[in-house]
C-alpha cells in the first residue's frame, strides 16, 4: 500500500502497487480532482507542491480498512484499485473521476 503525501500531510492511501500509484497521481484527471476537492474549505492540492508517493505506514494501512470509513471518500472500480482519502473531504465539490479508466482492473 502506498500513501500520497502533499506538504507533509498524508492525503490518500491506495492498494495499488508503486508503479500504479505513480500513474494515478501523475494522471491529469486525478490532479484536477485534487485541486477541485477541498478539506475544510482548502483545496487538497495547490497544483504546485510536490506530490510524494511513499510506502504507507501501519497506521495509514489500518485506516484504509477501518470499518467506519465513509464510502463517499473512497474512489474505486469493482475488483480494481482503491484510493481512500485520509483527510476529511468536503462533500460540496463537483463529482470527480479519481482513477483513470486505463488503470482500472477489469
Amino acid at each position: 500500500m502506498f500513501t500520497l503525501e502533499i506538504d507533509g500531510t498524508a492525503i490518500a492511501i491506495t492498494d495499488a502497487d508503486e508503479s500504479q500509484a505513480w500513474e494515478i497521481v501523475e494522471s491529469e484527471a486525478f490532479q484536477q480532482d485534487l485541486m477541485a476537492m477541498t478539506s475544510e474549505g482548502t483545496p487538497l492540492w495547490d497544483g504546485r507542491a510536490p506530490l510524494i508517493i511513499r510506502p504507507a505506514s501501519r497506521q495509514e494501512t489500518e485506516a484504509f480498512g477501518a470499518p467506519g470509513l465513509d464510502l463517499d471518500d473512497t474512489d474505486d472500480d469493482e475488483d480494481g484499485v482503491f484510493v481512500t482519502f485520509l483527510v476529511p473531504v468536503d462533500h460540496d465539490h463537483e463529482p470527480t473521476s479519481a482513477i483513470p479508466p486505463e488503470l482500472r482492473r477489469a
